[in-house]
């Protein structure tokens, strides 16, 4: 049985078809690759993708603010990019995390929940990491809903417990 495609273009295949942002990064948070949506987002060039620092991309509020670039405000060491990649690196496996960022999109500061994913990647380059970032507002707006029972009309409240509504007769 012949091959499907050369590995290479198969592996970049499967990680262009995954619609989260997903970039290859090395220890020190620059940017080597990017998926599909991650060049859509961005610009669409891998060219200007490469090389940049991921809070310079995603252009992070506190570079922002501060005007200073990524990785030298006093924000940078909680950041939760870097939190991952070097959790990552230490503990040799993967690391997730929820997190709300804020950044500038088209010049419009822009709260996001990104549900932030980092695994080293076994290589001959050096230290590299899959940096996985699922936006995950929609779901996380959806459990801010109340909760109703089909069958007896109660309303589970903030503790959990299921409340009668109140009714004007």
């Amino acid at each position: 049985m012949e091959s499907f495609v050369d590995q290479d273009q198969y592996l970049w295949a499967v990680i262009d078809a995954i619609p989260s942002l997903v970039f290859i990064v090395d220890s020190d948070l620059k940017i080597v690759d990017a998926n599909s949506a991650a060049r859509l987002l961005f610009g669409g060039d891998s060219k200007l993708i490469g090389r940049r620092l991921c809070g310079d991309l995603m252009r992070c509020m506190n570079e922002v603010s501060s005007g200073r670039p990524c990785g030298t405000t006093e924000q940078c060491d909680e950041c939760v990019i870097k939190t991952a990649i070097t959790t990552s690196c230490l503990t040799k496996t993967f690391h997730r995390q929820k997190y709300t960022m804020m950044h500038e999109v088209d010049g419009v500061d822009r709260e996001t929940d990104y549900l932030v994913t980092a695994s080293p990647i076994d290589c001959s380059e050096g230290a590299l990491f899959l940096l996985v970032m699922e936006d995950v507002s929609e779901l996380t707006a959806l459990r801010q809903l109340t909760t109703l029972c089909s069958s007896c009309s109660r309303i589970r409240n903030e503790e959990g417990e299921w409340m009668c509504p109140s009714r004007s007769e």
